[in-house]
């Protein structure tokens, strides 16, 4: 059974970006990927690049020749939906306001980042520091 998941990064001007991550987004292992690999805006705005993810890993871009797909992926790096599997229609979703992503953040664990910080809910808990989880 696969634990689903929302990323959503919140840009300076408000606007919001949102993907879906279909396996593995616990704490232990998306909350990990996004603390110890994402944790800028730059790099957490970089993952929304090809929409919604199968799964989450340390990086976004396979190497250069690499085969990388859903059924051979290159060990440590990102499954995306759109790239990897050849789907149609997988997002990003994009926002006007932080609070109409964070409405649309209904999945078992939702990570937002804001500001410089990685947030975190538990299905429809209030958002706290993802840092909390592994103190």
């Amino acid at each position: 059974m696969s634990t689903h998941a929302s990323i959503t990064v919140v840009y300076p001007n408000k606007t919001a970006a949102s993907v879906y991550v279909h396996s593995d987004g616990y704490y232990e292992h998306t909350g990990k990927m996004l603390l110890n690999h994402y944790n800028s805006l730059e790099t957490a705005g970089a993952l929304m690049t090809f929409g919604a993810l199968s799964f989450v890993a340390a990086r976004i871009y396979p190497t250069s020749g690499a085969e990388h797909n859903r059924d051979t992926p290159e060990p440590g790096v990102c499954i995306y939906f759109g790239r990897d599997c050849g789907e149609d229609s997988v997002g990003p979703n994009f926002y006007l306001t932080e609070q109409a992503a964070r409405n649309d953040a209904d999945y078992e664990y939702n990570y937002l980042f804001k500001d410089g910080i990685w947030y975190s809910r538990q299905e429809n808990d209030d958002f706290e520091p993802l840092s909390i989880h592994f103190a």
